[in-house]
């Protein structure tokens, strides 16, 4: 079983090199892999009051940061590549980072996170649960 806790760092100890290891997607190439039904895992890993105020993009499954560690395994050992994204593509970056520390290599970052999905007019929706 992962734990993104077991793997993390603080993050005081991040440094350019080692988030040059991540792999990323921009906006418009994430678009086009879902507009192609491309066999893909959207996880927003934003807070969940986060979510009331933007939104989510469609077709995302939401795990809060704080609850990784538990749902990893599952996700990880998917064949799919997982496309991790929050506010600004930092946090994302982060988990991208460590994980493929640990060899975990199907983790790819959006890159500018929702802030740019949304700055471009992508569609967003509000999950069932936080509608009412």
């Amino acid at each position: 079983m992962y734990s993104y806790t077991k793997y993390s760092t603080p993050a005081c100890a991040e440094t350019t090199s080692t988030m040059a290891n991540i792999r990323e997607i921009d906006i418009h190439s994430l678009d086009s892999m879902m507009n192609a039904a491309d066999n893909i895992i959207l996880v927003d890993i934003r807070m969940e009051q986060e979510l009331r105020e933007t939104g989510i993009i469609p077709g995302a499954i939401h795990i809060p940061i704080h609850e990784l560690g538990h749902k990893l395994h599952t996700l990880m050992n998917d064949d799919r590549e997982v496309v991790f994204y929050c506010r600004s593509g930092m946090r994302s970056a982060h988990v991208c980072s460590v994980l493929a520390m640990n060899g975990i290599n199907n983790a790819i970052n959006l890159k500018g996170g929702i802030i740019e999905w949304a700055r471009h007019n992508k569609p967003l929706s509000m999950p069932a649960r936080l509608a009412s």
